[in-house]
């Protein structure tokens, strides 16, 4: 429903001329201002065009006469006619007839008060005398017939006006009444939503509010299935916090694997293209899938050799120091530190994102009264408190990883001989002896012609296996590699697995020992479920008076400024409503 207007539209020259220092593109400005002003179906356009300057080079009649539409809303009105040159008086007679440029309420002339009348303070009435005078004693105008005379002077234009006017409003006054009907039901409704909370125990409203939240935290901490949210696929609130720390975790598992050392079990003479070393390598870790992925300690047996020896001092000959071992542990162990630090800076962000949208649908009615701003300083604070007590002890984890150490015998043991197994077998084939370490591989004694046609030689073998089954040994064909003549790299070999052996058992304790450490002291620490002072008791020490919790509650500013805003509109709606009714029954 558009309101009902009048807009007038004036000479071409008023609006397609700028002045000395003016912006030119103040004229489209005009021009578009007045097009979405005289579009508007309930907007009756009064064309005023001056009678001095030929009606051809008036763009306001340009703008409107060109759309039939706007010609049924248009009424045209001549002026400054006291201002016709001699003899031009008939084009200006033809459109007052209806003849030319022919418009629904047809064309109106008038004359308005001059600059001198002006200067001389005429009156708006004593101007209308003499308008009427002018049409009356003065040709062409005073010549013409009672119908077109009904159309000159500023009283016969306001007259008509107040008819269409009047025509209007009496069409469009149900279409209004039943707007400013609907417009106000929504006002009320709206008020209705916005009506101020009756609060009898404002500290019982409050302290509600803190342990629904703390509850609500609680259990996203403890872990709920994850929800989806297409907007926002990382949206941690709806993933689920506990799922996304640990897609966290065993990203820093992957990582904390790739500082496995990569040694080559031959040596740097050895000639061994890098198709063969990529082979030799998956052969050595065959079910440990992350090794040989990074570069820590990719060195040669002959390099570890070199090394043992120089490392040295008052050992007994065969035998090599500790610190040998050590210090190849602590290659890949140093790298730790920093894996294990920016594992918990990811899981920081990631808790501290979750807690804030959290806190922000809790308490997104309470941000005007302080509350909102009080909850997310004390959970910003028993945050960093929890951060600061974890970096601590994931520094301790790291440190006591600096220091090779384990009572897991069992998998220790287990695994460096399954290493030197593979490390050996790796060298014996580069040392030619390929053939045979190969035959022991894949030896089945329950078809020896598969390895080669030397059967005499793997009945022997079969007998040797049997012979130590009857004592109690199980052995199989490709234990016997282990037997082969010994040679100098034997100790670097074994130096090599019982490091690689450590950092297995080193590597899954400390990739699990740093989540779990996080997860307690950190994560759950935030919530006090480990059994320490949690966020509900830091909460539960705010100022909980009736006075300030009374403060807390306070409406948002917004809120209460739409609500003024409205009951402003509702009254102005109101008294539209009543002048309706009026209207009607008068």
């Amino acid at each position: 429903m558009y309101p009902i207007s009048i807009f007038m539209i004036f000479p071409v020259r008023i609006i397609a001329n700028v002045g000395d220092g003016g912006n030119e593109a103040d004229i489209r400005l005009v021009e578009d201002l007045a097009k979405s002003y005289i579009k508007k179906p309930n907007c009756i356009v009064l064309l005023v065009i001056s009678c001095e300057t030929d009606f051809e080079n008036q763009g306001a009649g340009r703008l409107v006469l060109k759309d039939p539409a706007l010609r049924q809303r248009t009424i045209g009105v001549l002026t400054k006619v006291d201002r016709i040159e001699f003899g031009g008086s008939s084009k200006w007679l033809r459109m007052l007839r209806g003849e030319d440029q022919p418009l629904m309420h047809g064309w109106y002339c008038v004359k308005q008060r001059d600059l001198v009348q002006l200067q001389e303070g005429v009156t708006w009435e004593e101007a209308k005398s003499y308008e009427t005078e002018y049409f009356q004693t003065t040709a062409p105008w005073a010549d013409l017939g009672p119908s077109q005379r009904s159309r000159l002077g500023s009283q016969k234009l306001a007259d008509r006006l107040g008819s269409i006017l009047s025509n209007l409003v009496s069409q469009e006054l149900p279409g209004i009444r039943k707007t400013v009907t609907a417009e106000l039901n929504k006002v009320d409704q709206r008020l209705k939503d916005l009506a101020p909370p009756k609060i009898s125990d404002p500290r019982r409203v409050v302290i509600t509010l803190l342990r629904d939240f703390t509850k609500n935290l609680s259990k996203h901490i403890e872990g709920i299935p994850p929800m989806v949210n297409p907007a926002d696929p990382t949206d941690t609130t709806s993933t689920g916090l506990l799922h996304s720390l640990n897609e966290e975790y065993e990203r820093f598992r992957v990582k904390l694997h790739k500082t496995a050392p990569q040694f080559r079990p031959w040596t740097t003479t050895a000639n061994v293209d890098s198709q063969k070393e990529q082979t030799m390598l998956d052969s050595a870790k065959q079910d440990d899938d992350a090794v040989g992925l990074g570069k820590t300690n990719s060195l040669h047996a002959d390099e570890i050799m070199d090394l043992a020896k120089r490392s040295r001092t008052r050992e007994l000959p065969g035998n090599y120091p500790f610190s040998v071992k050590e210090r190849l542990i602590l290659e890949s162990v140093q790298q730790w530190s920093a894996l294990a630090q920016e594992c918990f800076t990811e899981v920081k962000d990631i808790v501290v994102k979750h807690i804030i949208r959290i806190v922000e649908e809790h308490f997104k009615g309470y941000s005007n009264g302080g509350l909102k701003e009080a909850v997310s300083k004390l959970t910003s604070e028993q945050i960093i408190k929890c951060a600061q007590a974890t970096t601590k002890k994931i520094e301790g984890l790291f440190q006591s990883e600096c220091s090779p150490y384990t009572q897991n015998d069992e998998f220790f043991i287990a695994y460096k001989t399954k290493m030197l197994t593979r490390y050996k077998i790796i060298h014996q084939e580069l040392e030619g002896k390929s053939t045979l370490v190969t035959g022991l591989k894949g030896y089945d004694p329950n078809n020896s012609y598969s390895v080669n046609n030397n059967h005499s030689q793997w009945t022997y073998l079969n007998q040797a296996i049997a012979y130590l089954q009857n004592f109690g040994m199980t052995v199989k064909a490709e234990d016997f590699i282990a037997l082969l003549p010994q040679h100098d790299m034997n100790p670097a070999l074994d130096i090599m697995a019982e490091v690689r052996a450590y950092f297995q058992v080193a590597y899954k304790r400390f990739g699990d020992n740093v989540p779990k450490q996080i997860d307690a002291d950190f994560v759950r620490g935030i919530d006090g479920s480990d059994g320490s002072d949690g966020l509900d008791v830091a909460l539960m020490s705010m100022d909980l008076s009736t006075e300030k919790c009374m403060e807390y509650l306070q409406e948002p500013a917004s809120v209460i400024r739409e609500r003024t805003t409205l009951a402003g509109k509702k009254q102005r709606l109101e008294a539209a409503q009543l002048k309706l009714e009026r209207y009607y029954r008068g």
